[in-house]
């Protein structure tokens, strides 16, 4: 792999065309080169955390027709930790099949896209995986009957009738969380599934954008980590193994770039910030984050009487159900008492699941009724 930093579905195995000024404006000629880099900051607008978008600017004067993208062409400095999508513009298509890989598709008789004759089960449907073999257990199952998941177009859950298998999987290894893909925030490395952690997008020209749609940018490399490290400086690696059809790796431009994330707040509490006449016989208090919670830390919170100081007496652990949760459980026999106002202390010593620490301690308080 060829270490970078970011200032930052269908493989079909299409070939770059040869001639660099068609309406596309791809290059094929040479490696493949970065352009750009979209990241999803915290205003919830996809952002350019590399490159410059040639057709940034709103041209018409019409803001329907404006991409929402235009305001901003810098660093991007606090991406969300978790929902961001990365998206790397090129400059020229790669192989697919050095990408990711499809789930078989399964098919009835007659089935108007294989041959008459062809006996019912899986096919790789022709794409180039290299030396990887497709894991026959990632098929979806599907017998040769007519109440299976399948539609007219003979695909087994082909539910978009786009002619494709809908799963699609990243090339890697699906135990370790590796694969084409390879993100570190302030050192840590953040696993990228194999399953729905990013596809290749051929199709797309990376110079005239659809309006207000950043999924017309491409060809792109799109990387869907399912959480980063909070308030760090986050860096990607693609394999080099990730190839054009002349076999040469993706090409970085000289310099460092990088994106920052947003840090871990707060989302909620319950009983709320400023909460009256809660019930004494509460026995569970939460404190909701915007991010996954290291349960090694979820100790760390306290519940105390505000005018007092003294502690509650419980323990704090994640929810189960919510990793991204901290429930404070009162001990057999511990009460809150009535009329009495409580504080809920979240101190910096609560990490996120990547080690990311809470950047300021933040209390909540909330009064029990009589």
């Amino acid at each position: 792999m060829r270490f970078v930093s970011l200032a930052a579905v269908t493989t079909l195995g299409l070939v770059g065309c040869s001639d660099p000024d068609t309406n596309t404006e791809l290059r094929p000629e040479g490696p493949p080169e970065v352009l750009q880099v979209f990241v999803i900051d915290n205003d919830d607008v996809s952002k350019l955390a590399y490159g410059e978008h040639p057709e940034i600017n709103d041209l018409d004067g019409d803001p329907d027709t404006t991409p929402f993208y235009a305001d901003h062409a810098g660093p991007v400095n606090a991406a969300f930790i978790t929902g961001n999508k990365i998206r790397i513009i090129l400059d020229e298509l790669l192989i697919g099949g050095t990408i990711e890989q499809f789930a078989c598709a399964c098919w009835h008789h007659p089935a108007p896209t294989f041959p008459a004759g062809t006996p019912p089960g899986c096919t790789t449907r022709g794409f180039a995986f290299g030396d990887r073999e497709v894991d026959v257990n990632q098929c979806s199952t599907c017998e040769d009957d007519l109440d299976t998941p399948v539609n007219e177009t003979g695909k087994c859950a082909d539910y978009n009738f786009d002619e494709t298998p809908d799963r699609s999987f990243l090339i890697g290894d699906e135990n370790t969380g590796t694969s084409v893909f390879t993100v570190t925030c302030d050192g840590t490395q953040i696993p990228i599934p194999v399953e729905n952690g990013g596809f290749w997008q051929p199709s797309g020209n990376q110079l005239i954008p659809t309006a207000i749609n950043i999924d017309a940018l491409g060809p792109a490399l799109v990387v869907l980590p399912p959480a980063l490290r909070s308030d760090a400086d986050c860096t990607i690696e693609i394999s080099s193994t990730v190839t054009d059809k002349d076999g040469l790796p993706v090409e970085w431009p000289s310099g460092a770039f990088s994106f920052h994330t947003e840090v871990m707040t707060v989302a909620s509490t319950q009983p709320a910030n400023g909460q009256t006449n809660v019930d004494v016989t509460l026995t569970e208090i939460s404190v909701g984050f915007n991010t996954d919670v290291d349960p090694d830390t979820a100790d760390f919170l306290i519940v105390r009487e505000a005018v007092s100081g003294t502690e509650v007496l419980g323990t704090g652990a994640v929810d189960p159900a919510d990793p991204s949760s901290i429930i404070f459980t009162l001990d057999a026999g511990e009460s809150l008492q009535p009329n009495t106002e409580y504080e809920i202390v979240i101190p910096t010593t609560i990490l996120d699941a990547f080690g990311g620490a809470f950047p300021a301690e933040e209390i909540n308080a909330f009064t029990t009724g009589a």
